[in-house]
């Protein structure tokens, strides 16, 4: 059996040479770049130019400690004021704190003004008044008015009771008054039938409010001894 007999071999033209050769040069260098390709070794320090790197291509954390404290060291100037916030709801009340220690006595102020007078009070409880007189002394008849006992008191409203004992030297008759500040409020008498008869003249009245004198008067016929007086002034409402 023969084989290839018919066929014929040409030679290759120079052109065609050419492109092949060209092609594995081109294979070649291909595989050479991708065998080796750049790393850190491969370049030296201070041979790229930063504006030849892209931005934001190389991390913080890449560069030196130098350069990194020295961008947190630098700063841009202040942004304007943002607006203001809301307010935040209020907190929860905080606990009691402790009693501080009691300060130092301060200095006394200085004294105020005096206050106006105020109104006057209801009036006092007024005590009961009272006089007496135990002395022996005549009155000479004629029915001239003398005054017998006197008492001064605080002016208020008093039941007044006023007492005359008196002695006769002959058949005559006493009369007595009974005063408040000069004004008669009473008046009564008695009669004596001989010589050294006894008898009494006795007063009473409730006099004004505004009665600070009282007084009692007698007048006889005859001359008359005046033994015992008195006069008790009771206040009333």
């Amino acid at each position: 059996m023969r084989l290839f007999t018919n066929i014929n071999f040409k030679r290759p033209q120079p052109a065609t040479l050419i492109a092949l050769l060209a092609l594995f040069v081109a294979i070649g260098g291909t595989a050479s770049a991708a065998t080796g390709l750049l790393n850190g070794k491969n370049i030296k320090n201070r041979s790229i130019a930063g504006k030849k790197l892209k931005n934001r291509t190389v991390a913080k954390k890449k560069l030196s400690k130098p350069v990194q404290k020295a961008l947190k060291r630098r700063g841009g100037p202040a942004g304007p004021q943002g607006p203001k916030g809301e307010q935040g709801p209020q907190g929860p009340k905080g606990e009691t704190g402790a009693k501080g220690e009691t300060g130092a006595k301060g200095a006394t102020g200085a004294k105020g003004a005096t206050g106006a007078k105020g109104a006057a009070g209801p009036a006092g409880i007024v005590a009961a008044q009272s006089v007496v007189n135990n002395g022996n002394s005549n009155i000479a008849g004629g029915n001239a008015t003398v005054p017998v006992i006197t008492d001064t008191v605080p002016a208020h409203k008093y039941a007044v009771t006023a007492k005359i004992d008196a002695t006769a030297t002959t058949n005559s008759t006493l009369v007595c008054d009974l005063l408040a500040n000069n004004v008669t409020v009473d008046s009564t008498g008695t009669e004596f039938g001989a010589l050294f008869d006894k008898s009494f003249v006795q007063l009473q009245a409730v006099v004004p409010s505004t009665t600070s004198t009282v007084r009692v008067s007698c007048r006889a016929s005859s001359e008359t001894q005046i033994n015992t007086r008195s006069i008790i002034s009771l206040p009333v409402s």
